[in-house]
């Protein structure tokens, strides 16, 4: 989460007090919570309906079987239900404390001042909560292939096919995007080539790299009709083997 304000630079310690006022004193007004419960229900039916979103939904959710980017980000309905402003109010005093906490100013200012003015504003900030792990589940080793489809009412199939890739801090991260660019990302990307311009097997076809903290996928997808989505997965399987055997 990141909460930033622009301003003129001699505003800076106006700027910093907003800024810890936001983060140490905020109110959890049940009104205006179940006011947002409904926004953010509206986003999660959107993504049920929205093809792409729900395609990243489903591989995420059989990609991993322990770590909790299975999970979507957005979360789940029961959940959102259920939750209260006593929730909300444990959260935001147990995770807004200063162990978890970057401040970064930018701009026309003195560093030295800039950093004797955040030390002044956040001086007395809540005590850092050290009782909370962030040590995720380990993810094991995949041995086999895992599948899911599911049916939806579009005039298309979609394809997603995932590999599982490196963290954010592992030396091979560089190798695997320069990978991911010059298998799927623009006109002439092996991918968009080999299924789209010679073989007509496709409509759309790109590949990224993703990568947070843990190790993330490597991922493809593709938007084409539906008699060809095994022969696409054929064709895509080829080039990644293709791509492995190239110096």
């Amino acid at each position: 989460t990141d909460f930033y304000i622009v301003l003129p630079a001699k505003y800076l310690p106006q700027a910093l007090a907003i800024l810890k006022d936001m983060l140490l004193n905020a109110k959890m007004d049940p009104a205006v919570i179940a006011g947002e419960k409904e926004i953010i229900l509206k986003e999660m039916r959107m993504c049920k309906d929205e093809p792409q979103g729900r395609l990243m939904r489903t591989l995420n959710s059989k990609a991993y079987l322990n770590h909790t980017y299975k999970f979507p980000v957005i979360g789940y309905e029961d959940n959102l239900n259920a939750l209260t402003a006593a929730d909300l109010m444990n959260y935001y005093k147990t995770r807004y404390v200063p162990n978890r906490m970057i401040v970064t100013v930018v701009g026309d200012i003195d560093e030295s001042d800039a950093v004797v003015q955040v030390e002044k504003e956040f001086k007395d900030f809540r005590k850092a909560d050290y009782s909370i792990s962030d040590v995720m589940p380990i993810e094991p080793a995949q041995i086999q292939p895992r599948r899911a489809d599911e049916y939806m009412e579009t005039s298309l199939a979609y394809l997603a096919m995932g590999f599982h890739s490196t963290g954010l801090l592992n030396e091979d991260l560089f190798a695997m995007d320069v990978l991911s660019v010059i298998l799927g990302r623009g006109d002439n990307s092996r991918l968009n080539t080999a299924l789209y311009k010679d073989r007509g097997l496709v409509h759309t076809i790109a590949a990224w790299n993703y990568t947070p903290r843990d190790p993330g996928l490597f991922v493809v997808t593709a938007a084409l009709d539906k008699d060809d989505l095994d022969e696409a997965e054929k064709s895509v399987m080829e080039e990644m083997a293709r791509a492995q055997q190239s110096e």
